[in-house]
């Protein structure tokens, strides 16, 4: 038993002592901190303000959408008869197309959220948050009950 530790032992420190060792032990740490910024780095740049053009025909949430807010200006227009989605954003000078459909029965019927190159979840996660907290109000409104 005495002579399988020393074999352990002798094993281990040849291995600690390689170049190859030491080497890796210090650059993996730093390659992985590296990679790390650089991510962090590219996620803060990449988050740019962007206008979102919306189309309510419901006109529940025309200018309620509207609070402040540093990564998103928020622009009401309609939709031309037979414009696409991407010449709609086009002559609108936006990035993100918001289209609420009309109510039915007093509820929210759809709503569609359009860029070209798919939507970011923050800006999905912004306009769900505003749509539910304007909508909420309203439900409260509507049942006699004060929001305070």
């Amino acid at each position: 038993m005495n002579k399988i530790w020393l074999i352990i032992r002798r094993e281990y420190i040849t291995r600690v002592r390689k170049k190859s060792f030491i080497v890796t032990t210090l650059l993996i740490p730093i390659m992985m901190f590296g990679l790390i910024s650089l991510f962090v780095y590219m996620a803060v740049k990449s988050e740019q303000k962007q206008t979102i053009v919306v189309n309510d025909e419901s006109g529940f949430f025309v200018h309620k959408m509207d609070m402040v807010q540093k990564s998103y200006s928020l622009l009401y227009e309609k939709k031309k008869e037979g414009e696409s989605n991407t010449d709609f954003l086009k002559r609108a000078d936006a990035d993100i197309y918001l289209h609420i459909y009309p109510f039915k029965n007093n509820q929210p019927d759809s709503i569609h959220i359009y860029k070209e190159g798919g939507v970011s979840l923050s800006a999905k996660e912004f306009i769900s948050s505003e749509i539910d907290q304007i909508f909420q109000i309203k439900q409260l409104e509507d049942a006699g009950i004060d929001k305070a």
